[in-house]
């Protein structure tokens, strides 16, 4: 018979060690093997004069990036003339066309990619965004001028250290309305700002001394006024002024919470998200607030920042997964008619041919902060992405870069390479 201190000390231990006899601990899942490369940079298109990184990751049986270790690979092209490899990990693009970049593993297990980019000429304009400097501070609007390459930063917005963001481009690309934060008073710190991107000159001409906070400025056609979000006895609303700050109106009585954000159609409708949760979804509604249509019906997901194209015949906004639904996590940009028909995920495709076609993203990355070029033919967008940018090679996602996705068959161009935050990019 065992001794009462025996049995006293089993139990005590039980907490410790799951019983006096040795259980086998949980092995965990099994270890991730490669079973081939996958293509690391997110792009299947490149500018003229762009250059390309090469950037090539073991992938696992699901399809999914490794991260760390990189392969050792030799780098090769199917048209030099058009995609120039200048390194084991960089290429030019210098006229357009299509080029097929293959990478091999010298050592066996030998395994092969191969990327098809196509390259267009460079656009013609101005691409403005908010872009965090260096990690720790706050960001600011940065400015590039296409066809060129040099980014501009824009300084502080009227006091030091103030962040700004959620550009909003004049039809001719001059004049950014954007959000900025002023020292005002706790909870009421945001104010409308207005840079002219020639001169430099920045004004708040909606009272940067009210004690209400703004969001989100956009432009009417003509550029004549600018609709924003401002807080109001009834909640945020919209109003409108002129450019220069006279004559602001509250236009709707919606009663939200929290800012709606939103985007005007060609003809001067409101288009932004009512209510909350699995019940808000997207409207168009008059200046005055009278309901046009209801866009969305989605209880699985909670849709917001719309992004109306210019010729009015699609909307772009993000669909974020509401807690307990089935189906992709995360926020994803969508794109639908305008009527609200054909909705369906902005997929950038991504260039490595299995077969005889390339397949689109299978990344567990997260897009966000949609808009249109001019010609409503490509819709920018925040995407994280990077698999190299993990230390352990467990992570994927940067903190965001800036793609240009083509509508019509999801040719993805990246507009930057950053090791901080680059998102709400617009383009006149």
């Amino acid at each position: 018979m065992p001794r009462l201190s025996t049995i006293w000390g089993c139990a005590v231990l039980i907490s410790l060690l799951a019983g006096c006899q040795h259980e086998p601990s949980d092995p965990g899942p099994p270890p991730r093997e490669p079973v081939g490369l996958i293509w690391g940079s997110g792009a299947s298109g490149a500018f003229v004069e762009d250059t390309v990184p090469l950037l090539a990751f073991f992938r696992d049986s699901a399809d999914d990036p490794m991260g760390l270790p990189r392969p050792v690979v030799t780098w090769t092209s199917s048209n030099p003339a058009v995609l120039e490899i200048v390194s084991d990990t960089l290429a030019v693009a210098l006229a357009t066309g299509t080029a097929v970049l293959t990478a091999v593993t010298p050592d066996p297990p030998a395994y092969a990619l191969d990327v098809l980019i196509e390259v267009i000429p460079r656009w013609q304009g101005r691409l403005v965004w908010a872009r965090q400097p260096a990690p720790g501070v706050q960001p600011a609007l940065a400015v590039q001028e296409f066809p060129g390459h040099e980014v501009q930063q824009l300084p502080d917005v009227g006091y030091p250290g103030a962040a700004s963001g959620d550009p909003y481009l004049s039809s001719d690309g001059r004049y950014a309305a954007a959000t900025g934060t002023r020292p005002i008073a706790p909870g009421a710190n945001r104010t409308i700002f207005v840079v002219d991107l020639v001169t430099g000159d920045v004004t708040m001409p909606l009272d940067p001394l009210r004690n209400w906070n703004q969001f989100s400025a956009a432009w009417f056609p003509g550029d004549t006024l600018l609709a924003f979000l401002m807080e109001a006895a009834t909640g945020y609303e919209v109003f409108t002024a002129r450019p220069d700050g006279s004559g602001v109106q509250q236009r709707t009585q919606l009663g939200q919470a929290a800012p709606p954000f939103f985007d005007l159609t060609p003809e001067g409708n409101v288009v932004l998200k009512l209510g909350y949760g699995p019940a808000a979804d997207l409207f168009e509604v008059t200046l005055s607030g009278d309901p046009v249509r209801q866009v969305t019906a989605t209880p699985d997901y909670e849709e917001t920042t719309p992004a109306v194209s210019p010729d009015g015949s699609a909307l772009a906004f993000v669909a974020t997964l509401n807690p307990g639904a089935a189906g992709e996590r995360g926020s994803h940009v969508l794109v639908m008619d305008r009527d609200g028909a054909n909705p369906r995920r902005l997929l950038p495709r991504l260039t490595e041919i299995t077969g005889s076609a390339p397949r689109f993203s299978n990344y567990p990355a997260q897009s966000r902060h949609p808009s249109w070029t001019a010609d409503s033919k490509f819709v920018l967008l925040t995407w994280s992405i990077d698999p190299h940018v993990s230390a352990d090679g467990q992570g994927y996602d940067t903190l965001g870069e800036l793609y240009a996705i083509r509508l019509a068959d999801g040719l993805a161009i990246r507009l930057t390479r950053t090791p901080t935050i680059d998102a709400q990019a617009v383009f006149r």
